[in-house]
């Protein structure tokens, strides 16, 4: 069961695996950008505080805004391709749908 319905999904998904192997690889990015925060605010509390290093500090800062900005601007794309590929699936679904109940005998 579990398995032909991977099958489905994936015959279904087939047209669109640019779009889907984006919004994958932009996920990935936006995880990874996530979880290098915690290691630069790390080096900021050993490294910038420890030191009173304020230029490090200030690298820092812009380093965390310039991480999240790049996440946001990732997140809108992949939420869009997100819901692109899911609006074309559902519409060659429809599609499927409707030829074969032309198909049906009457």
């Amino acid at each position: 069961m579990v398995r032909h319905l991977y099958s489905h999904l994936h015959k279904l998904l087939r047209p669109y695996w640019k779009q889907v192997g984006l919004a994958t690889l932009f996920l990935l990015l936006i995880t990874a950008g996530q979880l290098v925060i915690p290691v630069i605010v790390q080096r900021v509390i050993d490294i910038g505080l420890a030191n009173a290093d304020y230029g490090f500090l200030a690298r820092a800062a812009l380093l965390v805004l310039g991480i999240g900005a790049m996440r946001a601007v990732l997140f809108f794309w992949q939420r869009y391709l997100s819901v692109w590929i899911a609006q074309q699936v559902a519409f060659d679904l429809r599609n499927h749908l409707y030829d074969h109940i032309q198909r049906l005998s009457f």
